[in-house]
């Protein structure tokens, strides 16, 4: 007997049963990820992405042992600056507010094993919302990651403050004490900002004022990208208070820095290393 071979793909043209629909020639792609390994690899938005994931990212297990790394946000723009960074196909569903004082809710379920796994020893893990892990952060890419977790679970406040009616104040939110009081230290070894952390409800803040809030907007903000809704806050203040606000001349190494203090005419790093050369001197005559 012979007739049409069913083990190779035939047009429509070609089938010989009149007025049959087939299926599509080709099937509907699966989902991937193109970047598997973007996080293996120190770079300013990769830094930018772990901050923001270490805030608002979640992976979870299934029963099978596969992982997914689960993203939901309310800001289009950084979800489709994730997906473009790790090339992933895998769909965003859009949830509707359910109040009116509610905003769209962007969705996407990842699996990528090879991802997941680096971003895992980056501290991005299952039930990392009660205890977060600070993972060790290059120096020259730290201001990415700040800025990273400051967009995930961070304010900036503009505005009437206590008895201040124009006032700029940063916080940055974990359940965790002891992972902002790091993140708080790192700042400070970075740019001499000094942590403070306070007990809100079920959570920890930090927080940075007025001055202190100006010298890290300066730090973090380095024409990449961020949500602008935040970074528009930082603009208009300055704009009001002037651009070059709190900017003075160190008057050793005269590169620009924001002034937290008054009494300041030295630049974070010239303190410390002269701190250093003070300490090598005391041991050196010792």
């Amino acid at each position: 007997m012979t007739g049409t071979s069913y083990n190779k793909t035939i047009s429509r043209e070609e089938h010989p049963i009149v007025g049959v629909t087939l299926p599509p020639e080709t099937e509907r792609p699966r989902p991937y990820v193109s970047n598997s390994t973007y996080f293996s690899k120190w770079s300013n938005n990769m830094a930018y992405l772990l901050g923001y994931l270490i805030a608002d990212g979640s992976v979870s297990k299934g029963k099978y042992g596969s992982y997914r790394l689960h993203l939901v946000t309310c800001d289009k723009d950084i979800m489709d600056f994730i997906r473009n960074e790790i090339g992933s196909t895998y769909a965003v569903t859009v949830q509707a507010p359910k109040k009116s004082t509610h905003n769209i809710c962007y969705r996407s379920s990842i699996a990528c094993d090879e991802m997941i796994m680096d971003l895992m020893s980056l501290g991005v893990v299952p039930n990392k919302t009660t205890n977060p892990i600070l993972p060790e952060i290059p120096s020259e890419y730290l201001p990415d990651f700040i800025r990273g977790f400051f967009d995930g679970d961070g304010s900036v406040t503009y505005g009437h403050y206590g008895n201040y009616s124009d006032r700029l104040i940063i916080d940055m939110i974990s359940y965790s004490k002891e992972f902002l009081q790091k993140l708080g230290n790192l700042l400070k070894d970075a740019i001499g900002i000094i942590p403070k952390v306070y007990k809100h409800g079920n959570n920890f803040t930090l927080r940075y004022g007025c001055k202190e809030s100006v010298a890290l907007y300066r730090y973090m903000y380095k024409d990449s990208f961020g949500l602008n809704r935040k970074l528009e806050k930082f603009e208009s203040f300055l704009q009001k208070k002037g651009i070059d606000w709190l900017l003075r001349s160190c008057n050793i190494c005269e590169k620009k820095f924001t002034v937290t203090h008054d009494k300041s005419h030295r630049c974070w790093n010239c303190k410390k290393e002269l701190k250093y050369m003070e300490q090598d001197t005391v041991q050196s005559t010792v």
